[in-house]
């Protein structure tokens, strides 16, 4: 699932885009104000980011400037009511791939998304930081370029694990998650599932909390 960032902090707005967005299969997390941007990024790792521009706590363009200066190169796009040229400049100066003037139609964001989605691959592409991405199409891990192979649970146990970065994902929850209503493994496989992958992406990266379960760390 493709997961999206919302900032907005016109509630009615939100609700509206969040319905919509949802509709379309999109994961969405809603931010009221600047901060609470930074708390979501924080935490987890996201495809799209869709920042309203005039907020609580500063402005979008120097969000996203300070985003992009962190290097985090997700893609972006600029929902707002400034709609002057001068604006726009300053959006696309600040990083944004897009920019919108409201009001808009859904359809014409909805339109807007798929482009970003084709120009990035993030139907195919799982982009979860700077140095890692998994690609859906291949079924492999991309660490710093290189591609290299890897059975499907580990993908899917990796993808589960990184949309959840920062907390801890019980063993339960994960072969929940990830082998549904197929037989779950036990304690031993989810272990050397777990052991193959930080092989892959550094011991670092994958943190046991023992008795309870693991917690992938963004780099």
């Amino acid at each position: 699932m493709l997961t999206i960032l919302l900032l907005e902090d016109d509630p009615i707005i939100a609700d509206i885009l969040r319905e919509y967005l949802e509709g379309k299969g999109y994961g969405v997390a809603y931010a009221y104000d600047i901060g609470e941007v930074y708390d979501h990024i924080d935490r987890s790792s996201f495809d799209l980011y869709l920042f309203d521009v005039n907020v609580p706590g500063g402005n979008g363009y120097e969000l996203l400037g300070d985003i992009r200066r962190s290097g985090d190169r997700t893609p972006t796009i600029f929902i707002t009511a400034r709609g002057g040229i001068g604006d726009m400049k300053e959006g696309f100066a600040s990083g944004c791939d897009d920019y919108i003037r409201k009001p808009f139609e859904l359809d014409e964001l909805e339109l807007r998304i798929e482009n970003i989605k084709r120009i990035y691959r993030l139907d195919t592409l799982v982009r979860i930081d700077e140095t890692l991405s998994l690609d859906r199409e291949n079924l492999a891990l991309i660490v710093d370029g290189e591609a290299r192979t890897i059975r499907e649970k580990e993908f899917a146990i990796l993808e589960y694990l990184a949309r959840h970065s920062g907390r801890v994902v019980s063993h339960e929850e994960l072969t929940r998650n990830v082998w549904a209503y197929e037989e779950h493994p036990g304690d031993a496989t989810l272990r050397t599932y777990i052991k193959n992958l930080r092989r892959l992406v550094g011991a670092e990266r994958i943190e046991t909390v023992k008795g309870v379960g693991y917690r992938f760390v963004n780099a």
